[in-house]
């Protein structure tokens, strides 16, 4: 029997495009439940077809299926001026060329070469997906987010009390999660 192998970089159950003339979103869904490459190409794979290394993200407007294996190359960027934990963040990834980080015209930091860019939470969870699925060092992110919540908690207490309610970033949680995430039942 024919079992697809995925291998693009993500999988989404619906293929969303701007209607020009009637000024809409269409959304269109795959037969019988298959799922769109990259958002864009009908393919035979379904979300049960999918290896654990793919994690259910939200991307560009949805959740979709995001692989966290064969990853080159990562760039985390906090935003400490927003007074927003991570919903601001942008983890750039690349998978087949390491990224080139060069300031812009202000003086500021930008990533162009990527091949996707995560915010908000999600960060959290496809960092510890990288770690057991691309074996990618990510100590420096982690170390990152940890600064990132100490910054936080310091300069916007008022909006921290709102999230925090003991809540504190441990890697060790997240990398227990994408563990029970690999024993799913789509």
């Amino acid at each position: 029997m024919y079992k697809p192998k995925p291998k693009a970089i993500y999988y989404s159950k619906d293929k969303v495009r701007y209607d020009y003339p009637s000024k809409k979103y269409v959304w269109k869904e795959g037969k019988s439940g298959t799922l769109w490459s990259m958002g864009t190409y009908p393919t035979k794979i379904r979300p049960c077809d999918l290896s654990d290394d793919y994690i259910k993200v939200y991307l560009y407007g949805d959740y979709k299926y995001l692989r966290a294996s064969g990853i080159k190359d990562m760039y985390y960027k906090p935003n400490m001026w927003i007074n927003h934990f991570l919903k601001d963040d942008v983890l750039y990834i690349s998978y087949g060329k390491p990224l080139i980080i060069a300031p812009d015209r202000y003086g500021y930091e930008r990533c162009d070469n990527y091949d996707v860019a995560l915010f908000g939470n999600d960060i959290m969870l496809f960092i510890a997906a990288a770690k057991r699925y691309s074996n990618y060092d990510v100590s420096k992110f982690e170390q990152a987010i940890k600064d990132k919540l100490i910054h936080f908690r310091t300069k916007f207490p008022e909006d921290a009390a709102h999230i925090s309610n003991g809540w504190d970033y441990r890697p060790e949680d997240y990398d227990n999660k994408i563990k029970e995430l690999a024993r799913h039942e789509w």
